[in-house]
């Protein structure tokens, strides 16, 4: 799977940007050039065109961060949903 552009966000907190690593069911792992440690929200731009001019499809995963580094994240997820 190539890697894809993810946006993650902490509660009030700016949203940073990283590269999907490995994404299952249950988790998903974040290429990320700074520690993320709390609960938050990420966000997948997912490659998928519903029709010209409409809004672009993103899966919208929310989650607990339960291992990181200075270059990776793994999020256990909790919810996820696709929105337009």
């Amino acid at each position: 799977m190539p890697s894809t552009p993810a946006n993650a966000r902490r509660t009030k907190q700016p949203a940073h940007e990283g590269r999907t690593a490995l994404m299952r069911q249950v988790s998903i792992y974040i290429k990320i050039a700074y520690k993320l440690h709390a609960t938050g929200e990420v966000t997948i731009d997912w490659p998928f065109v519903k029709e010209e001019g409409s809004d672009a499809l993103k899966l919208v995963m929310r989650g607990r961060a339960v291992r990181t580094d200075s270059k990776l994240v793994a999020v256990r997820v909790s919810r996820s949903e696709f929105r337009f």
